[in-house]
This record gives structure tokens, sequence and C-alpha cells, in this order.
């Protein structure tokens, strides 16, 4: 793997916590594919962590960007743009970009 592509992400992620679609904002879309390998062979390699965007906590969800544990600050869309599915969302975070139930960091 090209290490270009890793220290590239890997500067990216320094000190923080992105969405894959954060993470590869303003990168040529040619360049996803190889990209998605690095990001895979750093978590691999154990150089960063993936984990879900939300997680289910007891009967609510639990939104990892920002801590929200309040049920009604949950939506759900029927169908996902991202997953094709039904899926939730956190309305706390829209500020920030939505973070969706089938989302990564």
């Amino acid at each position: 793997m090209n290490s270009t592509y890793r220290e590239n992400i890997l500067n990216k992620l320094v000190y923080r916590r992105l969405l894959i679609d954060e993470l590869f904002e303003n990168e040529p879309e040619k360049e996803f594919q190889k990209l998605l390998e690095a990001l895979t062979d750093l978590e691999n390699d154990g150089f960063i962590v993936s984990e879900s965007a939300l997680t289910k906590s007891g009967r609510t969800w639990l939104c990892t960007r920002c801590g929200n544990l309040d049920s009604g600050l949950f939506g759900e869309v029927k169908i996902c743009g991202r997953c094709g599915k039904k899926c939730a969302y956190c309305r706390s975070c829209l500020i920030m970009g939505r973070v969706m139930g089938c989302s990564r960091f």
C-alpha cells in the first residue's frame, strides 16, 4: 500500500474523530478506493480505531459524537442514502452534519 495514502489519512485524524465522509471530503473520487484500502490497513495495523456513530443503548440510541441519549433527539429516515435501509440519525448533531446509524468514525 502506498504510504502517501496512509500519511494523508493519519494527518487528517491527528486528535480528531471524523466520519468517513468528512475524512474523504475534497479528495478526488478516483482516489476513494485507495484511501479506503489505506484506512482499512491502518485499522488492521492498530493505528486507528473505527466505531459506529450511533449505538443502541437499551431502548434508545447513543450518539458517539455528542453523547446524546435523549430519545426525542433521534430521528429516522425510511430509506438511508448511504445504506439504503431504514436508519436512525442524531438531531443534536445536525449542525455539525448528519450522523446516521450506519455511519462510522
